[in-house]
């Protein structure tokens, strides 16, 4: 049993803050600025958490977290009323509410790949083809948003 891997998208992390912010007006922000702001994060168990908690530990920023949620659209709206700042996957894009929040590049990037692992020695059923194929044409849809690239 083996396959290989298709790249499909690179995504980086972005940072929300509440508009009005003071960072509000600046393009990319470097993590060690985050210091002394209140974080809403995704539970511990996320996978971008963990990214976010390992890279954090790695420059020596003790984080204060005003709340965790399980969801991403939650996170979402609690940097919509002003609770605090979100490091998200940049698909959270789609969620935001661009009169209420701003979205900014992170340095260092936050990065990872999209992608799709295919049976090497048997083909895909006409299930997985249908699910390939829906990946494929959301990815596509990102892509022309300048989401993913």
């Amino acid at each position: 049993f083996g396959g290989n891997v298709r790249a499909l998208a690179h995504c980086a992390a972005r940072c929300i803050l509440p508009r009005g912010h003071p960072f509000g007006d600046v393009e990319e922000i470097p993590l060690p600025r985050l210091r002394k702001e209140w974080f809403i994060d995704l539970a511990e168990g996320s996978p971008l958490r963990q990214r976010v908690d390992h890279m954090m530990k790695a420059i020596n920023v003790d984080r204060t977290i005003a709340a965790e949620l399980r969801t991403l659209h939650g996170v979402v709206r609690l940097v919509e009323r002003g609770v605090g700042v979100a490091i998200v996957d940049p698909v959270a894009s789609q969620l935001l509410d661009p009169e209420s929040v701003t979205s900014h590049r992170l340095l260092p990037e936050i990065a990872w790949d999209i992608a799709q692992f295919v049976p090497r020695d048997r083909p895909l059923s006409a299930m997985g083809l249908a699910f390939a194929d829906a990946v494929s044409s959301e990815i596509d849809r990102l892509k022309r948003a300048g989401v993913v690239s």
